[in-house]
């Protein structure tokens, strides 16, 4: 599934067969878009028209998402919540790192950022099962580029690294309210994906204005 959602071209009667094939998968897809975010007018006729409503965008984030939960059925839940909040929080923070054409990237970067440690294999053997574009695969290799900029800011700020924070921020022009905001919102939504009840658009990249976080 997480191939099939990264090939460039996604083939959705592919997918909605290999949904069709898992019951959980059908579930949890319906689960989905019975969330607030969608605010259904017409029940859902079928998985095809399933996919339709969530859009190209939509199809591979939820994928992803969905991969990674069943991968990490076995581990502890807090496995689980890292890479969902990164996978948000970088998404988050595309706009004001003048980045937004790439917010899905950096979804996926995020989101496989602990694949490894899910699978119990190192990143370069779970890279060669998965075709996702260069600069996501390079920074999750650790080279250096834009997209790897992001995801360290987003890893300083989960360890609470203020001096490597201050200067990333200066680097990418992204102010400390705009880090703490949507930090919260990262984990709020992954809180939501694993509870059924985000109430956010999975087309939604942009931060909500808000102030900094409060203890």
């Amino acid at each position: 599934m997480l191939q099939a959602a990264n090939r460039p071209e996604i083939d959705t009667n592919e997918v909605a067969q290999r949904i069709k094939e898992e019951a959980s998968l059908s579930y949890r897809l319906l689960r989905y878009l019975n969330s607030p975010a969608f605010f259904l007018v017409s029940e859902v006729r079928s998985i095809p028209h399933a996919l339709s409503m969530l859009g190209e965008r939509g199809i591979r984030k939820w994928i992803s998402l969905v991969a990674i939960a069943c991968m990490g059925e076995d581990k502890p839940q807090e496995l689980i919540v890292l890479p969902l909040v990164r996978a948000r929080f970088c998404e988050l923070l595309a706009p004001s790192a003048h980045l937004a054409e790439a917010a899905s990237d950096l979804f996926l970067l995020g989101l496989l950022s602990a694949i490894d440690a899910i699978l119990d294999m190192k990143m370069e053997d779970v890279l060669k099962e998965i075709a996702i574009r260069p600069e996501i695969r390079d920074a999750l290799l650790g080279r250096h580029n834009l997209l790897s900029e992001v995801f360290d800011l987003a890893v300083q700020y989960e360890k609470g690294s203020w001096e490597g924070i201050d200067e990333a921020t200066a680097r990418l022009g992204v102010t400390a309210d705009t880090l703490a905001g949507a930090f919260v919102q990262a984990v709020d939504w992954a809180k939501g994906i694993l509870t059924g009840h985000t109430g956010e658009s999975p087309e939604s990249a942009a931060p909500a204005k808000q102030g900094p976080a409060e203890a």
